[in-house]
């Protein structure tokens, strides 16, 4: 599990540099919830609600140009990049489970291709129902 969760928590003390370096205290304060943000013994589904909350939060702040033509060329960029974003998102949500689903948190990872947030979130539920 290590080596998979390994970039994308690699990239969070320079993402967190940048944003500290940011005058945006919303963006730092919602970059920080994420990092923080973790099961603490409570339910697979409460957890799930509460990055979906952050998540969103960051996705508001960001300002981003309106695209008025899409060629072939972005429509496979923004398709990378929203895999790109699901994969960051299962990392995130995996990362902040409590330790005793490391079993459950080895056995999505192996998944190929790697489910989103909702399928391992519904794993780890049915999962935790059959135990």
């Amino acid at each position: 599990m290590a080596e998979a969760t390994q970039p994308a928590l690699f990239l969070i003390p320079f993402t967190f540099t940048l944003l500290m370096d940011l005058d945006h205290s919303q963006c730092k304060k919602s970059f920080q919830m994420l990092i923080i943000t973790n099961q603490s013994d409570g339910s697979v589904d409460v957890y799930n609600t509460k990055m979906k909350c952050v998540w969103e939060e960051l996705y508001n702040l960001n300002v981003l140009p309106v695209i008025s033509e899409i060629s072939n060329e972005i429509s496979v960029f923004l398709a990378a990049l929203n895999k790109q974003k699901e994969e960051q998102r299962l990392f995130q949500f995996l990362n902040g489970m409590d330790d005793h689903y490391s079993h459950q948190r080895s056995q999505i990872l192996m998944i190929t291709p790697l489910p989103n947030v909702e399928n391992a979130c519904s794993l780890l539920q049915i999962s935790k129902n059959i135990v």
